[in-house]
């Protein structure tokens, strides 16, 4: 598939939206997908959040390379990333009001050995947990001891 087919195939299937309830609903329904894998007060900390990263991600991923290359030109000519004017020249690549400088993106991520290797050792410690090779209840975090309120006013 030639650049020009690729870049037209995406520009058929980008979803418009006409309100930010739209968009809204999309994020909730993506995000009921996913519920079951986490616990319910782990819900708003972990998959809302993953779910506008990616959403964000895809957004970006057509212009990622050009941003990063725009972003080193000029850093060779001596402007910093806190410059309006690089600012505005990324901006004016994605073709949205935000950019990302990371070299990081899901995909990356995804198949990074280092995801896998933290997996294995989330999964291992489950496993150990779970056959009762980790005495959970042995392993508590360090009690901090913080003063009473009244305590902290006296000199």
């Amino acid at each position: 598939m030639s650049k020009t087919n690729g870049a037209a195939a995406a520009e058929s299937t980008t979803k418009r939206f006409a309100s930010f309830r739209e968009i809204a609903d999309l994020l909730w329904q993506n995000a009921e997908r996913r519920r079951r894998a986490y616990k319910p007060n782990e819900y708003d900390k972990v998959i809302l959040p993953l779910l506008v990263a990616r959403r964000l991600d895809c957004v970006l991923g057509p212009t990622k390379d050009k941003v990063l290359a725009r972003l080193d030109a000029l850093k060779a000519k001596g402007m910093k990333p806190s410059d309006p004017a690089v600012d505005v020249a990324l901006r004016k690549i994605t073709g949205v009001p935000f950019y990302n400088t990371s070299k990081l993106d899901f995909a990356k991520l995804k198949g990074d050995p280092m995801v896998d290797k933290l997996r294995e050792y989330r999964q291992a410690l489950i496993t150990a947990a779970v056959t009762g090779q980790l005495d959970v209840e042995a392993v508590r975090a360090p009690s901090v001891t913080r003063p009473h309120p009244t305590e902290a006013l006296e000199p």
